[in-house]
This record gives C-alpha cells, structure tokens and sequence, in this order.
C-alpha cells in the first residue's frame, strides 16, 4: 500500500543504511541511536502494555 507522505519509501532507505551503521566501530552498542540522523531529545522509556516505547 502506497501513502501519501512517502514513508515506506523513506522507511526502505533509512534501514538499508542499518548494515553499514552496525559495523561503524564508534557506533553506539549500549545508548540509543539512529541508524542515519538525529535522535534529539530522547526523553526516556514508557512501559504499556508489554512493550517499551522511546518518546523524543
């Protein structure tokens, strides 16, 4: 199903970053971090119903 603002499309390019951000040897293995971009102003994990969200 195609939408209207583009994003699986934005979605496909981004993850077919997350092999080459993976291996970068400063990339981040604990903190959260984006695959490509910013993150900005993570404000912290919520728990709801069996599953953990970040809200930035």
């Amino acid at each position: 199903m195609a939408s209207s603002t583009g994003l699986p499309a934005i979605l496909q390019a981004v993850m077919q970053k997350m092999p080459a951000a993976l291996s970068y040897l400063h990339y981040p293995g604990w903190h959260l971090a984006p695959v490509t971009g910013l993150l900005n102003d993570p404000n912290g994990f919520i728990h709801f119903d069996g599953h953990y969200h970040l809200f930035y």
